[in-house]
């Protein structure tokens, strides 16, 4: 039995146990004691594995192509608000309040470029 029932077991074991069923079909004086361990049990515990298993690939795939969506459409507006603000400086200009508004800095706030003396040689 699996100590920790919150991480998946690896694939090759259920392969494992997959076979360990395919092998007991075969054995005809199988009869055990407990009823949840009937062959037919059996069965149904692993139709139930295989419909979620499949159940998660769908629901992983359908996962992954809303992230692809979300991230197409946040690409979108992204590029749609570069284009706004690119519109409010041809149309306010470079030194609007406009352009402030929306997380620009104006033409006049940066620094005049300082000029650099250079070191004479000795």
């Amino acid at each position: 039995m699996n100590p920790t029932m919150n991480r998946r077991l690896k694939p090759a074991l259920i392969q494992a146990d997959r076979d360990a069923v395919a092998a007991l079909e075969k054995i005809a004086a199988y009869s055990p004691n407990s009823p949840d361990l009937l062959l037919t049990a059996i069965r149904e515990v692993q139709t139930a594995m295989t419909q979620m298993q499949k159940q998660r690939v769908q629901t992983y795939v359908a996962a992954q192509s809303a992230d692809d969506d979300a991230t197409a459409k946040e690409t979108e507006f992204h590029n749609l608000i570069l284009r706004v603000k690119k519109q409010i400086v041809a149309q306010f200009g470079e030194d609007s309040n406009e352009i402030q508004s929306l997380g620009l800095k104006k033409r006049s706030d940066y620094k005049p470029p300082k000029r650099k003396i250079g070191k004479t040689a000795a």
